[in-house]
């Protein structure tokens, strides 16, 4: 019997450092047109005790996720309350990742618990996923609705809002029936719209999840290197959820060259750092984009070829 999966959930000292960030940036927000608020020491030191709180609360494994969402399809108000409470943590770690879109932290993290709660009552664990991956996306999609409902920072016409909900709707109906994030061709075949359409949908709503979509036939290229040169690649929060997985990734790596080390680390996050773009490698490396995105290519079709083998998704692990 395997051991249970344990996610990397950030740390209460990631938590403390937050609070600092948030601290030394609350008065100079980039966003111009955010409303005001302002933090006296006693809001910050409330906000500092809730991710102390929330801090001691265990991670989930996959047995103890499906006995709670027994418990909540029940009615248990207990279950449901652990649930929540064992994913707050969640929220801030990909609320950080929204700070200067033109609202504070403090603000993130509740709307991002919003998101958390529709999960919770949503969420169906007899398709076998895990908690964390449904409610990622109920959580990012709380957030970024805010961003633009609050703070105004793309005026969106009527019919891009129709877009908008229609590409949100169906983006999350792909992914509960397919387990995964659907690809770029899948979403456009759904919605009937054009790649040019959705591509305007994402830039509106902020979307980087969605900049992250495989496209190509290989699916081993993503829609953010077709769209922006400086777009930063988000930090997926499950980059490996157990030890043999990442026993797996590091044998692996011991078989590549340095350069192409180097970009799978930097690229993937794999050393705890955020996921690096493909300009700011090359230009560490001395060598173009295209070529750092060639040499990632294929370094990951021979690990998909690898893995095959053994019937396991690269996905699975990056």
């Amino acid at each position: 019997m395997s051991d249970p999966e344990i996610i990397e959930e950030p740390t209460k000292e990631d938590l403390e450092e937050t609070i600092t960030e948030e601290i030394t940036r609350i008065e100079t927000c980039k966003v111009e047109k955010e409303p005001k608020r302002d933090y006296s020491s006693d809001d910050l030191e409330v906000f500092k005790i809730y991710l102390n709180e929330i801090s001691k609360y265990p991670v989930l494994t996959r047995e103890q996720e499906g006995e709670l969402s027994r418990g909540i399809e029940k009615g248990d108000k207990d279950s449901k309350d652990t649930m929540i409470k064992c994913n707050l943590r969640l929220v801030v770690s990909i609320a950080k990742k929204y700070i200067n879109r033109g609202m504070n932290l403090v603000d993130l993290v509740e709307e991002g618990n919003i998101g958390l709660l529709k999960a919770v009552e949503k969420f169906d664990y007899t398709k076998g996923f895990k908690f964390s991956t449904y409610a990622t996306w109920w959580i990012r999609q709380a957030i970024e609705r805010a961003i633009i409902n609050q703070c105004r920072m793309v005026r969106i016409p009527v019919h891009m809002s129709e877009n908008i909900s229609k590409v949100l709707k169906t983006q999350n109906e792909l992914q509960q029936k397919m387990g995964r994030e659907p690809t770029i061709h899948e979403l456009s075949t759904a919605t009937k719209m054009p790649l040019s359409t959705l591509k305007k949908v994402f830039d509106a709503i902020k979307q980087d999840t969605s900049l992250d979509m495989p496209v190509g036939g290989d699916e081993s290229s993503t829609l953010h290197e077709f769209i922006a040169d400086d777009e930063k690649y988000l930090d997926p929060y499950l980059k490996i959820e157990n030890s043999s997985k990442k026993d797996i990734i590091f044998k692996w790596l011991t078989f590549l060259s340095d350069n192409e080390k180097t970009i799978i680390i930097r690229r993937y996050g794999l050393s705890g750092n955020d996921p690096e773009t493909l300009e700011s490698i090359g230009n560490d490396l001395g060598i173009t984009r295209e070529r750092v995105r060639q040499i990632e290519k294929r370094v990951l079709s021979k690990m998909r070829n690898l893995l095959a083998t053994k019937k396991i998704s690269l996905e699975e692990l990056l």
